[in-house]
């Protein structure tokens, strides 16, 4: 039995490319998983998702929401994972992921969380002032 070979052994384009096609084969899966388990758990149909509006009823709002976050899942956190695991011997630090120094770091982090939140909202409040037309 050889060694497993990782990724990080691979030529840069090769890793993009490998990386390109777990992206895709993800956001095929996810949907097929997504849109064949939708009807059994929301009385909402994926039309209905996709017209989500400010007069629409605060379920299928939930609903929309909580398929965009399990769908977010499947193109972003999980082809990360799994190109990290194949990319070298120890995921976590090639991720860059390491747990945090001092308990103060909890507390920024927060603090960093709570403060965006007025910023995002003033930002989101100069970019409706944006004329786009009509269409």
């Amino acid at each position: 039995m050889h060694p497993m070979r990782y990724f990080r052994d691979y030529p840069w384009g090769l890793q993009v490319f490998l990386f390109g096609m777990m992206f895709f084969t993800m956001f095929g899966f996810g949907s097929v998983m997504i849109l064949s388990f939708l009807p059994r758990f929301s009385p909402f149909s994926a039309i209905d998702l996709q017209n989500v509006s400010v007069t629409s009823p605060a379920k299928l709002i939930n609903t929309s929401l909580i398929v965009q976050g399990l769908f977010s899942l499947f193109l972003f956190l999980i082809p990360a994972l799994i190109f990290s695991y194949l990319a070298h011997p120890k995921p976590a630090g090639y991720l860059g992921a390491r747990a945090p120094g001092k308990k103060i770091q909890w507390l920024l982090v927060s603090g960093a969380m709570l403060g965006a939140i007025p910023l995002l909202q003033g930002l989101e409040s100069l970019i409706s002032l944006i004329n786009f037309g009509d269409s």
